[in-house]
């Protein structure tokens, strides 16, 4: 009787979950579209397997408020001064949503101009004053960036868009090693290592 129970049980799962699967698929269409466009395949949400599985996974259910600190690039910083101070953190010397608004004595030194919203924004700045104006124009088209509408990445939207210049850490003349480490709560999963593709 108890293994005829067991094989009902997994006979209802396994019907089950492929209907929850694409129930979940269907629901987040654009979000599967591009994983597919990534990853070319269909995600397996249910009994995710492999790391493009669980973050496709953790976008849908992971609702971790941490993630809206993670994602944005000046709170990460404030974060990392707390919890690990010994760590080295480009410094910030200017933010806002006007770059006009910048004092010209801070462009005496290399800076990189990002968005904090966003990934994969950002204008090398030489140590002189820029053109204030092109570097405005450009900001606002970031500041109206949606970077959670885009890939689902729903930690982006509750960060408050800013501008900011930060100190450059490159020399102009060597590449600078990028470091990508995957955590699960306290576990390293994954560490992805680049080399010049994040240079500044």
């Amino acid at each position: 009787m108890k293994q005829t129970r067991q094989i009902a049980q997994s006979s209802l799962i396994d019907w089950f979950m492929p209907i929850m699967n694409l129930i979940t698929i269907a629901r987040h269409m654009w979000t599967t579209i591009v994983f597919i466009i990534y990853c070319r395949k269909l995600p397996n949400v249910m009994f995710p397997l492999d790391i493009n599985e669980k973050m496709f996974w953790r976008k849908i259910f992971d609702r971790d408020p941490m993630f809206i600190t993670f994602s944005d690039k000046l709170a990460v910083k404030d974060y990392i001064k707390k919890t690990a101070a010994d760590v080295d953190c480009a410094s910030v010397v200017w933010r806002g949503r006007d770059i006009r608004q910048a004092p010209n004595n801070v462009y005496s030194r290399r800076l990189m101009f990002k968005p904090n919203h966003a990934a994969g924004f950002m204008v090398r700045l030489e140590a002189e004053v820029p053109d204030k104006e092109a570097l405005q124009k450009k900001g606002e088209e970031w500041l109206k960036h949606k970077q959670w509408r885009l890939y689902s990445e729903w930690g982006y939207k509750g960060v408050v868009p800013e501008l900011f210049l930060e100190e450059r850490f490159d020399t102009g003349e060597e590449e600078i090693l990028d470091l990508n480490i995957y955590t699960y709560g306290d576990t390293v999963g994954l560490i992805i290592a680049t080399l010049g593709e994040k240079t500044g």
